[in-house]
């Protein structure tokens, strides 16, 4: 809430900064959300200097809690035995993957869970955001691009299972990712395409949530609010749990979905607004 407020120009109390020292203490405990904070302050920080011009003072202190509790997490003895147990117990094959293989695998099961299987969520997301930018914006290309993520998705996503019956393509598309990933490598170029397309859809949703939302403030806002909430979701592929956390492991990426969400549903209510004042 501070880092917010800062980012919004309105003033941080003394008393709110202060408040907020126990609340992210014990949000730190968690290991992969004391992570996603810290991303979160860094690029708070970032912002202050480059385009504020400002010294960010008021971070500091939050940005040291989070790397001590982050180094806590890391140093703590039990985490490696407990990694060799769970490895060992849900997926022996993980002790194998390179750097790069956990990372596409925290990539590609995100967007398994987003775009190939059954999200109402997601598909009411994109949703919105083709209605917003059929709205907002007077070009056609700009409100044809905004369609291809929500059709993607209706198809893949949520019809699929009864499509790819009808149409084998559809099937394909939809076991893209595996439980050792898309298959992912650099010397094969056959490879590259499931993960070429995941890229450009989220290019696309990237492209249309700018379209929707002309305050470039926000837009940016929203840009780094899903870059954290995404980030946290891949960073899962460096644990072995990956496949049996299930749908808890997104908590932090669909939260940050919902801002966006919300600003969205907001952007449409103005414009109605605006259409009725006019009117």
């Amino acid at each position: 809430s501070p880092l917010v407020k800062a980012f919004q120009g309105r003033e941080v109390k003394l008393w709110e900064r202060i408040a907020a020292y126990p609340v992210l203490i014990f949000a730190c405990f968690q290991e992969f959300l004391c992570a996603t904070i810290l991303l979160g302050i860094l690029a708070s920080m970032f912002y202050s200097v480059f385009h504020d011009k400002k010294f960010p003072a008021i971070q500091f202190d939050y940005l040291a809690i989070c790397i001590v509790m982050l180094i806590f997490a890391l140093t703590c003895p039990g985490n490696a035995s407990r990694t060799l147990q769970e490895t060992a117990t849900w997926f022996p094959e993980f002790e194998t993957f390179s750097l790069l293989h956990k990372l596409e695998l925290g990539f590609s099961s995100m967007m398994k869970s987003l775009f190939l299987e059954k999200n109402i969520f997601v598909l009411l997301f994109c949703l919105v955001l083709t209605v917003a930018v059929w709205l907002e914006s007077k070009h056609i290309w700009t409100k044809l691009i905004s369609c291809v993520p929500l059709v993607f998705v209706f198809f893949v996503g949520t019809i699929g299972t009864l499509l790819k019956n009808w149409l084998p393509i559809i099937g394909t598309i939809r076991e893209w990712v595996s439980e050792m990933g898309t298959g992912f490598a650099i010397k094969d170029p056959k490879s590259w395409i499931p993960v070429g397309v995941f890229v450009v859809l989220l290019a696309l949703i990237l492209l249309s949530l700018r379209f929707a939302i002309r305050n470039k403030k926000q837009f940016w806002f929203l840009f780094v609010l899903l870059f954290i909430g995404a980030a946290s979701r891949v960073m899962v592929g460096f644990s072995p749990t990956i496949w049996v956390s299930n749908q808890r492991i997104s908590t932090f990426l669909y939260v940050t979905i919902a801002v966006a969400f919300g600003m969205l549903l907001y952007t449409i209510f103005c414009h109605f607004k605006k259409v009725e004042k006019e009117s």
